[in-house]
């Protein structure tokens, strides 16, 4: 990333190195990594990682951004379901699909003028007799 570059070599020209303060390389290293990380956007580090591979820890999860997608799914369906439990413990179910106001202002089809049912007679009360 040519942003990181551009840092190290600016923390590197920024100060005078003695021997002293390079002989422990791996201090230097995390000391000026510690900086750029401040420096760096949160899109920065994610670009930085993402396409990362990663060590065989499921065959499916291979690289940072199928890690990344499966950790921002995990957390989306637990506040999902959050949600939905909520929002359930205060439902009410009506498992007829009709509400007390569906029953009083329902009007049968057969009552509105039209054509009669088919297959039906006007004569019910002998036909629910037969």
């Amino acid at each position: 990333m040519v942003m990181i570059h551009e840092e190290v070599i600016k923390l590197l020209n920024g100060k005078e190195w003695t021997f002293n303060d390079i002989r422990n390389i791996e201090a230097v290293v995390t000391d000026m990594s510690n900086e750029i990380f401040g420096i760096l956007s949160l899109e920065d580090k994610v670009q930085l990682i993402y396409t990362l591979k990663l060590p065989a820890l499921h065959e499916e999860i291979n690289t940072f951004d199928r890690l990344f997608h499966k950790m921002v799914m995990y957390q989306i369906q637990a506040v999902v379901a959050d949600i939905l439990k909520e929002e359930l413990n205060n439902a009410k179910i009506n498992f007829n699909n009709k509400n007390e106001e569906d029953d009083i202002n329902e009007i049968p089809k057969g009552s509105l003028g039209g054509e009669s049912l088919k297959g039906r007679s006007t004569d019910e009360e002998s036909n629910s007799k037969k």
